[in-house]
């Protein structure tokens, strides 16, 4: 008996979209047997019933897409998906192309805390992804055993995945146990004549100027430390006040690229067979490797980060191969000189916005630090109040990854509680900093206001407006706020970003008085703001002055 195309197409379709549905098969092989082989074959088998070839290849691939099409939208709008109780927007319940378009608008993170105000503290944000407004979902997602999501498959560098882009738990603590000695207390001395010569050379660049870019001033600091601190090698970019490797380019690029496909992480399985050439990614990888293999080839008498993770002076059983050392490495020129250039550019945007705190925060340094003494005494840094408030307060507006941190339900775990809410297996889930660190029940009063008092102890409080509350009336949940993730896979670096900032802040205003250059640019800063991967920044002017 002779089967309908019509029928035998249909059979076709509800059989890959099974197949789909149980395994979620993302390799090559996989898919093309699934895409192209099945149509082929039901082309080869059914084109006696067709006029021509080319009526049958049009035919059925077009009847095989469109069923399976139709079978996966209608399944994941159905009554019967896991996650048809959650609200969402339409569309990105329908596909994650949805979030990978929102993100290439660039206002993502604006994007999922407009989601949460409107269908609250749970939105369905992909088929099967769900983002959480709530508290009690951060200990759950970011300090249990939740594994990382695929949004992180694209965390590779030379083609090895880094630090951050591991999955496996056992895997990440192994690569991790280097970290742990290279952030020890002792590996944090060795790192701070690197800190104290990027901050005299960045001031000393900027006294003889008087109008410049800070956002840019600040990437050329924090990468010119990042090689310094990590590969002993001096890009030089405070000196020639321009990126002098290429390798800032190519990281606004390449992020822009990867913060796109991170949503859409099956694709990468394609890419890495297309012929990428001189795409942005490839020649931020290229010149991280190089990098990194120079450093290899010439050693080095200092401990830098490098050195800790290669294990070059001793056997410890905590040495990482080459290849996962230059990844690391290179993830860490990426992570820590774009998260703390830009950390960095966000405070000084709002202490130009607020002059009285800009005004305070320069006393409490010349108290610690007063006129003519060095500010390179990072123990004291660390114990300035308003100093701290300050940087905390920026980074709980901005913290350092913008987007939800994405972790996986795996299947065959029956489901999890994630604080009040129950969250499927084989499902994706994340607490959304952004929209958690503004929220009033946790943050109040002004949550969306750059108020660093929040962060001091005190018995009553001095709003902006001039208003004073009793101490009764703030909430300050201090669990809440984690612009470093948290638990065991938590960023590794953050200990050198708080010296970082700390440092930057304490050379800049100890030396010079900062005024915003008032137009479009300053205005617009925060609209401007664009999250995909990491933070990219617009410009931010000022004028300086020499205090003394």
């Amino acid at each position: 008996m002779a089967f309908k195309p019509s029928t035998l197409t249909f059979l076709a379709s509800l059989t890959g979209w099974w197949i789909y549905h149980l395994f979620e098969p993302t390799d090559l092989l996989s898919t093309s047997l699934l895409l192209l082989g099945v149509p082929t074959v039901l082309t080869t088998l059914l084109q006696v019933q067709f006029t021509s070839l080319v009526t049958a290849v049009l035919a059925i691939f077009v009847s095989y897409y469109f069923i399976l099409l139709a079978l996966v939208t209608g399944y994941r709008l159905s009554p019967f998906h896991p996650l048809a109780q959650y609200p969402g927007p339409l569309p990105g319940k329908m596909s994650k192309l949805w979030d990978a378009w929102m993100t290439a608008k660039g206002n993502h993170h604006q994007y999922v805390r407009a989601l949460h105000d409107k269908y609250g503290d749970i939105v369905r944000i992909g088929p099967n992804e769900l983002s959480i407004r709530h508290g009690d979902a951060i200990a759950p997602i970011l300090t249990k055993d939740l594994r990382k999501g695929p949004y992180y498959d694209s965390r590779q560098a030379d083609g090895k995945p880094a630090l951050d882009g591991i999955r496996d738990f056992v895997e990440h603590a192994a690569r991790r146990k280097p970290w742990t000695k290279a952030m020890s207390i002792s590996a944090m001395k060795g790192y701070s004549e690197y800190l104290t010569k990027t901050v005299d050379e960045l001031v000393q660049a900027l006294e003889v100027r008087q109008e410049v870019d800070i956002s840019d001033w600040m990437t050329f600091a924090a990468f010119d430390f990042m090689g310094e601190m990590i590969f002993s090698t001096e890009f030089g970019m405070i000196k020639a006040g321009k990126d002098t490797t290429g390798i800032w380019h190519a990281l606004e690029e390449g992020t822009f690229a990867a913060g796109i496909l991170s949503h859409i992480p099956w694709i990468l399985n394609f890419l890495k067979y297309s012929p990428q050439g001189g795409s942005a990614f490839v020649v931020l990888q290229t010149i991280g490797a190089r990098i990194a293999k120079q450093r290899i080839e010439a050693g080095s008498n200092k401990r830098d980060l490098f050195h800790y993770l290669v294990s070059e002076d001793e056997s410890t059983g905590m040495k990482l191969n080459i290849e996962a050392a230059i990844s690391d490495g290179m993830m860490s020129i990426i992570a820590g000189s774009d998260t703390s250039a830009t950390n960095l550019t966000h405070l000084f945007y709002f202490l130009l916005k607020n002059p009285k705190m800009k005004k305070r925060l320069q006393e409490e340094i010349d108290r610690v630090f007063p006129q003519g003494e060095e500010t390179a005494d990072y123990t004291k840094q660390s114990e300035m109040p308003y100093l701290n408030a300050c940087i905390n307060e920026a980074l709980r507006l901005y913290p350092a990854v913008l987007l939800g941190l994405q972790r996986r339900v795996e299947k065959g775990t029956g489901g999890r509680m994630i604080g009040p809410f129950f969250v499927p297996e084989g499902t994706q889930v994340s607490a959304h900093l952004f929209s958690l660190h503004r929220d009033p029940r946790y943050f109040y009063p002004i949550p969306d206001t750059f108020w660093p008092d929040r962060w001091l102890t005190q018995s009553s409080y001095t709003l902006p407006s001039g208003d004073t509350i009793p101490s009764t009336q703030l909430t300050h949940n201090k669990a809440v706020f984690n612009p470093f993730s948290a638990g065991r896979q938590s960023c590794a670096g953050k200990l050198i970003a708080w010296m970082e900032m700390r440092a930057i802040m304490c050379g800049v205003l100890q030396k010079f008085d900062i005024d915003p250059i008032n137009g479009s640019e300053f205005e617009s800063y925060e609209n401007g703001l664009v999250e995909v991967y990491i933070t990219h920044r617009g410009a931010l002017p000022l004028r300086l002055k020499a205090r003394y």
